[in-house]
């Protein structure tokens, strides 16, 4: 097998069980600090989930440009180990939590030091060929999307019978051994550009690192993709914390757990399935257009959720967003590889996972502060209503731009 191949499906492997892990959980916080945690306030609890989802991502967008630096300096795969490594420490702390103060704490900590798919991704731009780039950016999102598609179903099955807190563990137990797959299984050779120990301290600065974003101002189409980035992130965690909330607002039964399951894995089993289909169509017809078609597709699919009266309604339309958002980060993924030289590429992925952090952030954030000050179906029609203005602005940025280099 061609190495580059074998990294690949490597790599997909660490995406889906890194994903795995991290899932058990993260479709449950409202229910988990509600009812372990013991916050009763049903507002309280919609803005600490919101809140606590976001501190990983704030960790993210503080250090990752650090990362994607060191990236350049020291190699790509002992950033993935790193990020491995971590994961599986501070979920093994998290099950011993008493209140929310120390679950932010320690989310937050753990976004600092994190960021799996990012390390991913930069490893990608470098080692796979470049006629194959679409492709590899689609089956990596594969890999991460089928990890979502499992990862709730069994913490649902989990929470239901053993408890949150027995997730966690089983989570840090899950990451510790991708660890060491990743550590055995992965092989960097594209490392021309990484410089010795006296280089990185010698050239070791704010101004070094935070360069990339120098080269993004420069480019306007580079400018229009981290946009693209910033919106799509923030959209999506706008309501996903919290969605457990709105698929409550809709059920009534015994079965909770599993609906918000199914809520969450209906995104990833369309995502699962076109991701790669969209990434080779992207390699053949252009990363742009495929960007632009399922940008326009996205923001039609969130207008319909604010019509949705039934949790089966919900469900398929989560399918149909699943589809729209198979092609849009892989292509913005592809396109900053192709504008970027590679002796830059660590570093604008790592301006691109602190950008993704802060939509990550503010995400979570903003869904939280609404559905705090309005009732929860209120809420989430103002939600639905301004992400799908977001993806619609996102498109006619990206479409404007196409237009005026035809």
């Amino acid at each position: 097998m061609q190495q580059w191949r074998k990294n690949l499906y490597v790599l997909v492997i660490g995406q889906f069980f890194t994903r795995l892990g991290q899932t058990f959980i993260v479709p449950y916080i409202p229910i988990f600090i509600n009812e372990d945690l013991k916050v009763d306030d049903p507002k309280a609890v919609a803005f600490w989930a919101g809140l606590i989802a976001g501190s990983l991502f704030l960790g993210q967008f503080i250090v990752s440009p650090i990362w994607g630096y060191l990236a350049d300096k020291i190699g790509r795969k002992i950033m993935i180990l790193r990020a491995s490594f971590v994961i599986s420490f501070f979920m093994f702390i998290t099950a011993f939590i008493s209140n929310v103060y120390e679950f932010f704490i320690i989310r937050f900590i753990m976004g600092c030091f994190s960021g799996f798919n990012a390390a991913a991704i930069t490893f990608i731009a470098y080692e796979m060929p470049k006629e194959k780039l679409g492709y590899s950016m689609g089956l990596i999102q594969t890999g991460q999307m089928s990890g979502l598609l499992i990862g709730p179903a069994i913490g649902g099955f989990l929470a239901h019978f053993l408890g949150y807190r027995f997730s966690f563990i089983l989570a840090s137990i899950i990451s510790f051994f991708n660890f060491l797959m990743l550590l055995f299984g992965l092989t960097e050779k594209n490392r021309t550009n990484i410089g010795g120990k006296a280089d990185i301290l010698e050239k070791f600065s704010l101004h070094k690192i935070y360069n990339g974003l120098s080269i993004i101002k420069q480019s306007r189409m580079l400018l229009i993709i981290f946009f693209i980035i910033l919106i799509t992130q923030l959209s999506i965690k706008s309501i996903e914390p919290e969605l457990a909330l709105f698929v409550k607002s809709l059920y009534v039964g015994n079965y909770l757990e599993i609906m918000v399951s199914l809520t969450f894995i209906a995104v990833a089993v369309t995502n699962v399935f076109f991701a790669p289909i969209l990434g080779k169509l992207s390699d053949i017809k252009g990363a742009q257009n495929t960007l632009f078609l399922c940008l326009f597709f996205t923001s039609l699919i969130f207008i319909l959720h604010c019509i949705v009266t039934n949790i089966e309604a919900l469900i398929l339309l989560r399918l149909l967003l699943g589809l729209g958002l198979a092609g849009i980060l892989p292509s913005a993924n592809t396109l900053i590889s192709k504008f970027t030289i590679n002796s830059n590429k660590g570093s604008l992925y790592g301006i691109s996972a602190s950008i993704n952090a802060l939509g990550n952030f503010a995400g979570p954030l903003l869904g939280g502060i609404i559905l705090s000050i309005f009732n929860i179906e209120l809420g989430f029609i103002i939600i639905f209503i301004l992400v799908a203005s977001l993806f619609l602005l996102s498109a006619l940025f990206l479409k404007l731009n196409l237009l005026n280099h035809s």
